[in-house]
């Protein structure tokens, strides 16, 4: 319904927002925030092996799933910074905006924390702790 007014009445939305449209997927509310970079200690509901769809630490833990199958190395060194590494923090990124994830309650967390030149990878370190594949 939405499409069909926003064409009606001539309005083009960013890219980002027309993905969003065309995502059916309601996550629900949002589950529980991933650990801040100062976090001292882990609660047992952050700590699970496999967070539940809404949480903050569910798209670290599909990407882990998807790209370390078998388990591996996550390696935070950028490939701007060391040709040739393999830059998983960008493939991150990416594969939390995808259109499947493009309206998870913590996808623009993430992607706020990570997409920039400095990317924040003391949260990014205290939650792939956090983060077992099962």
């Amino acid at each position: 319904m939405w499409r069909a007014v926003l064409h009606a009445h001539n309005i083009k939305l960013p890219a980002h927002e027309l993905l969003a449209l065309n995502n059916d997927k309601d996550w629900g509310p949002p589950g529980v925030d991933c650990l801040s970079q100062k976090a001292q200690k882990i609660s047992p509901i952050q700590n699970r092996p496999v967070p539940d769809h809404g949480d903050a630490n569910y798209l670290l833990y599909k990407f882990l799933e998807t790209v370390f199958p078998q388990g591996g190395l996550f390696e935070s060194i950028s490939d701007l910074d060391i040709p040739g590494a393999p830059g998983h923090v960008n493939q991150f990124v990416e594969f939390i905006q995808q259109l499947e994830y493009s309206t998870h309650p913590y996808q623009l967390r993430w992607t706020a924390a990570l997409a920039r030149d400095k990317p924040e990878m003391a949260l990014l370190a205290k939650n792939i702790r956090s983060t077992a594949v099962a």
